[in-house]
């Protein structure tokens, strides 16, 4: 929804543009209204070419008399919505897709992680391997997470334990419900 709304927004800036470019006026709205007993006056549809000094639509491609190549004009304003155009969308392309889901992933898996290591043998020896951790999301406040801990058991031997642990947010902190030890 956002990329579509982000489209129809980059589509009318650029409408309102290069609407100067291509817009056609009826010949009836070329005069401005006159005072009586003066003559009509042109409106500003038309410049002076920068070469000959002739009065050349801005909508003209070329001057008609020296044939010079006109370049648009560009209002202040247009200048002004093209820049905020563009810094919305550096903005838009250089923020992270899912920033928040990346931060509930990462606070998911802490919760989990305070969890468990207290719980264990050598709370000190734990080693949480969350490069490899699995985050499932099958609704959008709990989170179940897979994750593997290497930790030393009574024997002293680094023992790989699987991990499955249910966590929900409450009030915008991600709390553990249940864990379970898995196979794998």
């Amino acid at each position: 929804m956002g990329l579509l709304l982000l489209a129809v927004f980059i589509i009318v800036v650029f409408f309102i543009i290069f609407k100067q470019r291509n817009n056609l006026i009826p010949d009836e709205n070329l005069y401005t209204t006159a005072e009586l007993g003066t003559a009509p006056k042109l409106k500003s549809k038309v410049i002076n070419c920068p070469r000959c000094d002739n009065g050349v639509s801005k909508n003209a491609d070329e001057c008609p008399f020296c044939k010079l190549e006109l370049k648009p004009q560009i209002s202040k304003t247009q200048a002004v919505v093209f820049c905020f155009v563009l810094l919305f969308v550096g903005i838009w392309v250089t923020r992270s897709p899912g920033d928040s889901q990346y931060y509930d992933q990462n606070a998911s898996l802490d919760a989990c992680e305070n969890y468990i290591k207290p719980r264990l043998k050598n709370p000190s020896s734990a080693d949480f391997d969350t490069a490899n951790a699995k985050v499932l999301e099958p609704k959008p406040d709990f989170k179940t997470v897979f994750l593997t801990v290497h930790a030393t058991n009574s024997f002293n031997a680094i023992v790989p334990t699987h991990y499955a642990c249910f966590v929900r947010n409450v009030s915008g902190k991600w709390t553990v419900e249940e864990i379970q030890e898995t196979a794998q």
